[in-house]
């Protein structure tokens, strides 16, 4: 029985976390246009799971791929996601660079709404930075 209930858990749980391929457009903080583009959707390791959901976004002139966090603990034996958030990191000759996709769940409103971006710089803390792209909208 807690089988079924599993599969059909997975089973109601949409791809991509509502995700669409293509271009995103919102505001910065200053309230300039800003965008990203939406490259690919997929599941890692050939399993539709939300663990192994990844997504490709173009950024800046940068690909960054993009999972749900995972969370685990030791403890209690149990193995999670962060279901309202997408993240990516990658090293760079500087630091590193991250983003952050924040997910509505909201009535009315499935999917992105803001996109954070972080440059770390371990070089020179003042050349470190943070973007963020809010009030998203697929086009």
């Amino acid at each position: 029985m807690k089988f079924i209930a599993i599969l059909a858990f997975f089973a109601a749980i949409p791809c991509f976390a509502h995700l669409e391929l293509g271009e995103y457009r919102g505001v910065t903080e200053k309230g300039e246009a800003c965008s990203f583009k939406v490259l690919t959707t997929g599941f890692a390791y050939d399993l539709a799971h939300p663990l192994n959901e990844r997504a490709t976004i173009e950024v800046q002139g940068t690909q960054l791929q993009l999972s749900h966090p995972s969370q685990i603990d030791i403890e209690q034996n149990h193995v999670g996601f962060d279901h309202d958030h997408l993240t990516g990191v990658q090293g760079t000759t500087y630091g590193g660079f991250a983003g952050v996709l924040t997910m509505s769940h909201a009535p009315g409103h499935h999917g992105p709404t803001v996109l954070t971006l972080v440059r770390h710089n371990y070089k020179n803390a003042a050349d470190s930075s943070r973007a963020t792209c809010s009030d998203l909208a697929h086009q």
